[in-house]
């Protein structure tokens, strides 16, 4: 028998879905110019929080005359939440609606960058049941909204999304937050995997 006090087997189990490894990447919150937190709380318990607290004060510094912009999405605003640049507040458990409705959007405007070829057909079609219109109401912020979220997210490169995994749906939300990675083009870049 093992016990941890704070385990992240929803964010490992996540991976091994999305990318066949269940491990948990290296994220490199510095580089990303746009941070989406998924209720990761990056600055309090999540998983290296002194490195990531270094790391973001790095990515708040202005750099070639712009600054890092951070993104809070949870239905609590806690101590990370409060150091964000905007706190989208969602109803309880549906922030996985969003990412999949930002990804959604990402696809279909052609926004997707990086390794996203022979599996968008694959994607589009499971995302296209995340409209915004359709998941507005969930999550309770309006389409409009989302699409400028997701617009965002694509065009400001490279950009990075965070969950924790500890919601009652949590290994859903960290995959959702992945596949939002993967169409803006963040694993390999500010996701990494296989690093020590």
């Amino acid at each position: 028998f093992r016990y941890e006090a704070i385990a992240y087997e929803p964010l490992r189990e996540a991976n091994r879905l999305a990318f066949g490894a269940a491990e948990i990447p290296y994220y490199d919150i510095e580089k990303a110019q746009l941070i989406f937190s998924f209720g990761a709380d990056f600055l309090e318990t999540w998983l290296s929080p002194v490195e990531f607290a270094r790391q973001f004060a790095s990515a708040r510094q202005y750099r070639e005359g712009r600054m890092g912009r951070f993104v809070y999405v949870g239905p609590r605003l806690s101590l990370t939440g409060a150091n964000s640049d905007e706190w989208i507040a969602v109803q309880p458990g549906t922030e996985v609606f969003l990412a999949l409705s930002m990804a959604q959007v990402i696809l279909a405007e052609n926004l997707a960058s990086g390794p996203v070829r022979a599996e968008i057909q694959a994607l589009r079609s499971v995302l296209d049941r995340f409209t915004p219109e359709s998941v507005a109401q969930k999550v309770a912020i309006s389409a409009d909204k989302i699409r400028v979220l997701a617009r965002a997210f694509a065009r400001e490169r490279p950009s990075l999304a965070l969950a924790d995994g500890k919601s009652s749906n949590g290994t859903d939300t960290c995959v959702a937050v992945n596949l939002l990675n993967y169409v803006a083009g963040n694993v390999g870049r500010t996701v990494q995997f296989g690093r020590s």
